[in-house]
């Protein structure tokens, strides 16, 4: 996790700490996998992760969209 979190640390600028917490998040949530490997650990998005994510999102939209429809 080391290098994931020497990364996050860099390009976000937030702490350690908090790059490493927001991982596990993504991880028990089933986003990111990771991959021991000594004292690294490489994450990487799940395959297909975020297509139900998108597919809820299109949902909203329509349902958005039907709403407002309604009023106008």
């Amino acid at each position: 996790m080391r290098k994931t979190w020497l990364l996050g640390v860099e390009r976000t600028g937030l702490s350690g700490p908090t790059v490493s917490h927001h991982l596990k998040i993504l991880r028990e949530a089933g986003f990111v996998e990771g991959v021991r490997v000594g004292r690294w650990t490489y994450y990487r998005l799940r395959p297909g992760a975020l297509e139900g994510v998108a597919q809820a999102l299109l949902k909203l939209a329509k349902k958005g969209r039907k709403a407002l429809e309604k009023v106008g």
